[in-house]
């Protein structure tokens, strides 16, 4: 029997989709999707997930204020404010966007694995910052504050269904190519 019927039909089908989970694929996803609906989404996520927190006020310091959250390997940012108790995505930004004319108060720049272990609560802020894998600029009292926000925030705040995307998305994009 030759070697093309030992190899499950799907086997590529797959390979490809793994490939779209690395993080310049779903950078190029995320920018791609038109503008609107990616507002719209970001703000619909974060508001749901947080609403436990805006409604006691744990963003309270954001209002008014700018922080821009860069995800430095899939090339993709999204710059947040707060009004009226609630989170804003007010961009989404592909490359040609993250320019140094975007204005923000603060800005917090990560990798993709990073993100996913510090949404996961896998690894302290403090140490990503120290390793230098979360960089920081800007207004550093407001970074530091949004920093100490994330640590702090009950690993249920994320949907379990989230939780074990992440999960699963972290254990593949750690596995050797």
């Amino acid at each position: 029997m030759s070697a093309i019927f030992r190899v499950s039909p799907f086997s590529a089908i797959q390979a490809r989709g793994y490939h779209l989970l690395r993080p310049a694929s779903l950078g190029r996803l995320v920018t791609f999707i038109p503008k609107a609906i990616s507002l719209h989404l970001a703000d619909w996520v974060l508001n749901s997930c947080l609403k436990e927190q805006l409604e006691e006020g744990v963003f309270d310091y954001l209002q008014g204020r700018l922080l821009l959250v860069e995800i430095t390997d899939a090339k993709v940012a999204v710059l947040l404010g707060a009004q009226d108790s609630r989170l804003r995505c007010e961009k989404v930004l592909s490359p040609k966007d993250i320019v140094e004319s975007v204005k923000s108060d603060a800005t917090l720049s990560l990798d993709t694995l990073s993100a996913v272990g510090l949404m996961q609560q896998e690894v302290d802020p403090d140490t990503l910052f120290f390793q230098r894998k979360l960089r920081i600029q800007g207004d550093t009292e407001l970074a530091h504050q949004v920093k100490n926000t994330l640590d702090t925030l009950p690993p249920e705040t994320i949907p379990s269904l989230i939780r074990q995307m992440m999960s699963k998305y972290s254990s593949r994009m750690n596995e050797p190519d």
